[in-house]
């Protein structure tokens, strides 16, 4: 009886969207001063495995736009803005990715079966169903997602990810290896006070972060913030929301949508993923020609 009751448990805890067995880097990164994405460190090849590239489809010659997180071995987290104007039939998943447009060794194609966009056009969050589920390797593994009301502490030290601009003022120089930045969390108070203009505060939805090493650049939207928890494992924070106009701006704040505040939305989702109906009334289904005009008069920096 026991034992039933602990296995029911288990079957419990490890239900929802996210995975128990996650936030595992079986190749490490490397850390430290010179972490940055505008003027670049090169990440580590396999050590970011949660890392998503999203791609026009082979059909429509396989190019880059936007980033985002594997969260289990069949959903993706990114930007809502990244999505809005793309088909789901005309966008492919790539994971495993070190390079942003030549194929790697480890590197995993997938199709995608829907993208959900939150309703609200202000809350830049979305996720990405994948036709088939992954196998996980060395180079592809899921980001955790963050507890129910984790909070994060002002100066915790974050990552972000990216195959962004390289040089703020070069509107050409996307990077052709994934690069890494380390990032330093923001209250909102002094977020709003120092690094937001005025008339633009941040909202709670979002994590707001300023450089330490580099900055978050063009094209890297969506991709992953994560950070290393005290047991080693690496959690999703958030996803990339908004940047300075130029990348290289040390006094402007760089904001990711929580996924914290979003875990009640994404388990919502989960409730109706399967319910073509139930899904079309819950959440804006990419494209979206109202939405993509509505994100594309906030900033935003894909």
């Amino acid at each position: 009886m026991l034992s039933l009751l602990v296995l029911s448990v288990l079957v419990a805890f490890c239900r929802g969207l996210g995975t128990t067995d996650c936030g595992r880097t079986p190749i490490a990164p490397e850390l430290g001063a010179g972490d940055r994405i505008v003027g670049g460190r090169e990440a580590v090849p396999g050590s970011w495995p949660w890392h998503a590239g999203l791609h026009t489809s082979p059909y429509f010659d396989s190019i880059y736009f936007c980033g985002g997180a594997l969260i289990d071995d069949q959903h993706v987290l990114t930007a809502a803005h990244c999505v809005a104007a793309r088909n789901s039939m005309a966008t492919a998943i790539h994971l495993g990715s070190h390079q942003r447009q030549a194929r790697d060794d480890s590197e995993v194609n997938v199709e995608v079966e829907h993208m959900c966009m939150h309703r609200d056009p202000l809350k830049d969050i979305a996720v990405i169903k994948l036709k088939e589920k992954v196998e996980f390797s060395d180079s592809i593994q899921p980001a955790c997602l963050p507890q129910d009301g984790d909070v994060l502490s002002e100066n915790t030290t974050v990552y972000s990810t990216g195959w962004g601009l390289t040089d703020g003022w070069d509107p050409e120089s996307h990077s052709d290896e994934l690069m890494q930045a380390e990032l330093e969390v923001l209250s909102h108070e002094r977020c709003n006070r120092d690094f937001r203009p005025p008339d633009k505060p941040a909202p709670n939805h979002v994590i707001c972060t300023r450089r330490v090493h580099g900055s978050v650049c063009k094209s890297d939207s969506g991709g992953p913030l994560v950070r290393r928890s005290d047991d080693g494992r690496w959690i999703l924070e958030g996803v990339v929301n908004l940047g300075p106009k130029i990348c290289t701006v040390a006094n402007r704040a760089i904001l990711f949508s929580s996924t914290t505040r979003f875990t009640p939305w994404l388990r919502e989702y989960e409730s109706v993923e399967d319910n073509p109906e139930q899904l079309s009334r819950f959440c804006d289904l990419a494209p979206n020609v109202t939405r993509l005009f509505l994100d594309s008069t906030i900033g935003l920096i894909s």
